[in-house]
């Protein structure tokens, strides 16, 4: 019975893990953990979309294949079901304790955050204004960017539409800038259109997917790429439907010739990013001091690198300093170092580059798409060598 109870605690532990955010390597490894601690032993296999589990038993294996849906990232629900798993490990609570005690966290319902909208839209609005926006620009990212949130909102509450918010999003944005900008409100149409979608871009899924890869999680890396692919190809397909609908519009106008600097400081752009992206992925309001200082340390120091020595390896030592800088979180207060690498994580990732690079290939610019494509690739290899490298310096607490 206690084996049952075991396999149960350690099959929903998975399911919690995977629902909040963790990827295939750091829940394998904490799974294995747990199984090791509790019963001795198991082959663990997850990927996205599938969990595989064989736990060793008398009379020969025990086998669990359970299907998965990802639940995007919750850091703060993270941190508590990683807590529960310590508790259980150190026999705080029985295996059904922590089951039932994951079954909790599971069913608290979502409380109304209205930091979020505010957080969309900031996200947005910073790196509009890194990108050299100008004071319309960003008021026309903000305004569109919170139309996004108004239509991701809705596609929650709504099955037909919820695989779908990628592409209408990124149409909503391509024509709305693209009609602003013909009405002469003195905008550039591509810089609001990539500035209001840099939520949606998946940049942090490919390199989810390049690090399982690294770490040979073939299946997981594989299929996680795949679905970032996928994601990619319908908001570019959005955008030029989008601007290609404005131009059947009986609208005229000069494009705007706008040459601004930067608006925003880059220390309050690291601040605003990593304090919007901990808001949006639900981080506890305790750890947002850590989110933001580690977020302002590695992205300096990725903008250090890449000024004395070359933009790629500026990727690396900021991917560098943010793994080293997580682990050393999560040993000093015991909790996931997910927590702050992944807000720190994502504006050091090119997801843009990505984005630039399909819009390419769909313009039958070939040369110009293979460019920005290899580019992406190198500074997303620097930035998983970087995270790695991490590692070694601050050794992890744990898997997660």
């Amino acid at each position: 019975m206690t084996s049952k109870r075991s396999q149960e605690f350690i099959i929903e532990l998975g399911k919690a893990l995977h629902r909040f955010g963790a990827a295939a390597q750091h829940a394998e490894g904490a799974l294995s953990a747990c199984a090791e601690k509790l019963i001795g032993g198991g082959d663990i296999l997850v990927t996205p979309t599938a969990m595989m589990l064989a736990f060793p038993t008398p009379d020969g294996q025990d086998h669990h294949l359970i299907r998965l849906d990802s639940g995007g990232i919750d850091l703060g629900r993270l941190s508590a079901v990683d807590a529960i798993a310590d508790r259980v490990l150190s026999l705080e609570l029985t295996p059904a304790e922590g089951v039932l005690a994951i079954k909790e966290v599971i069913s608290t319902p979502y409380s109304f955050n209205p930091l979020i909208p505010l957080a969309f839209v900031t996200s947005s609005t910073v790196f509009c204004g890194v990108f050299g926006g100008s004071v319309k620009e960003l008021l026309a990212t903000a305004g569109f960017s919170f139309l996004l949130w108004v239509l991701s909102l809705c596609a929650q509450k709504s099955q037909r539409f919820s695989g779908l918010t990628d592409f209408l999003g990124a149409f909503m944005a391509s024509l709305l800038a693209e009609i602003t900008e013909r009405m002469g409100f003195g905008i550039r149409s591509e810089m609001v259109t990539l500035s209001s979608l840099v939520v949606l871009i998946p940049g942090l899924s490919i390199t989810v997917a390049m690090m399982e890869l690294s770490t040979r999680n073939l299946i997981a890396g594989t299929a996680r790429l795949a679905g970032a692919s996928v994601e990619l190809v319908r908001l570019v397909f959005g955008v030029i439907l989008g601007h290609a609908l404005a131009n059947l519009l009986p609208l005229s106008g000069t494009p705007a010739l706008v040459t601004s600097s930067a608006l925003i400081p880059e220390i309050l752009v690291c601040l605003l990013a990593s304090a919007s992206f901990g808001i949006l992925f639900h981080a506890a309001q305790k750890d947002f001091l850590a989110i933001m200082v580690v977020g302002v340390c590695s992205f300096f120091s990725a903008h250090w690198g890449a000024q004395f020595f070359h933009p790629q390896l500026g990727v690396f030592f900021g991917g560098m300093v943010l793994s080293a800088l997580g682990n050393s979180f999560a040993r000093l207060f015991q909790k996931p170092s997910l927590i702050v690498v992944i807000p720190g994580l994502l504006p050091l990732v090119p997801g843009s580059m990505g984005y630039r690079s399909l819009s390419y290939f769909f313009l039958k610019d070939i040369s110009s798409g293979l460019e920005a494509f290899f580019l992406m690739l190198t500074v997303f290899i620097a930035l998983v060598a970087g995270l790695a490298f991490g590692h070694l310096i601050v050794m992890p607490r744990r898997c997660i």
